[in-house]
């Protein structure tokens, strides 16, 4: 983490540590970073994890496409790119042969500038288990696309996923319809006060009494809590009429920014989803 003067890595760094198996932290708090090279980690096909290896780069302006090409064993993303706080995209195949993945915690939280998401992002990241805190804090990002989880079928965990990113204005239908072993929505959304809240974000008309019977004891704590209100009115999902097991459901609507001028069918919210 004493890497603050470095501008530039050389491309052949890591070329005889083949046997690495963590290159965990190891740029994080370089705040001159400037690029990277593409084919900087080609050679340490072994290499595990890439924790926080990107942390707080904050002059790093973009990612390198094949970055993680030859990193097919790789499990866990945590915190890799947290902080860039200059990074405005995500290359689109970024981590198509990262299929073993299991963990993108905070891969991308604190990241202010960034403005997209690329379509099939985590297309082939089959194995994930979690995605807490992916875009926290990501206050510039607008929209997600279509089918952005839609594979990833094993996740368990989505807390804080999209926790105060203030200029998110829309979701898809079905964004979360496919994660049937979610049991973790607690403050997805919280405080997105641009959003415009979209009925069928985790299933499809008529599903509400099956969407959540495969998990037992579920949270959607503080899920859409906001503290205020400058998009598009929209549709709540109306959880309160689906079928669950144990569901905490704490504040999920709550927040003064949920109201009958955001939410269409906000007189339609039991109580107990607001308070």
């Amino acid at each position: 983490g004493g890497c603050v003067l470095i501008k530039n890595i050389p491309q052949d760094l890591f070329k005889y540590n083949t046997s690495v198996i963590n290159i965990n932290s190891i740029f994080s708090g370089c705040i001159r970073l400037q690029s990277i090279p593409e084919n900087l980690f080609m050679y340490n096909i072994n290499v595990s994890t890439f924790n926080g290896t990107f942390y707080n780069c904050q002059s790093l302006t973009e990612i390198p496409e094949n970055l993680f090409i030859y990193n097919t064993g790789v499990t866990s993303f945590n915190t890799t790119f947290s902080h860039c706080t200059s990074l405005i995209e995500i290359p689109s195949n970024l981590f198509d042969y990262n299929t073993n993945v299991t963990i993108f915690n905070n891969t991308f939280s604190n990241c202010y500038n960034l403005k997209t998401i690329p379509i099939d992002l985590f297309r082939y990241n089959t194995g994930v288990t979690s995605f807490e805190q992916c875009f926290y804090y990501c206050q510039s990002l607008i929209n997600i696309p279509n089918d952005l989880f839609k594979y990833n079928i094993n996740v368990t965990n989505i807390s804080f996923l999209f926790y105060f990113c203030v200029l998110l204005e829309t979701v898809p239908d079905y964004l979360f319809r496919y994660n049937v072993l979610i049991n973790n929505f607690n403050s997805v959304f919280y405080n997105c006060t641009k959003l415009q809240l979209n009925p069928w974000i985790f299933y499809a008309n008529g599903e509400q009494s099956t969407r959540f019977s495969g998990v037992t004891d579920i949270s959607f704590q503080n899920c859409f809590y906001r503290i205020s209100f400058t998009g598009i009115q929209g549709t709540a999902p109306d959880l309160w009429n689906c079928t669950f097991g144990t569901v905490t459901r704490t504040q999920c609507f709550g927040g003064s920014g949920n109201n009958t001028t955001s939410i269409s069918n906000y007189n339609d919210i039991p109580s107990n989803w607001r308070t």
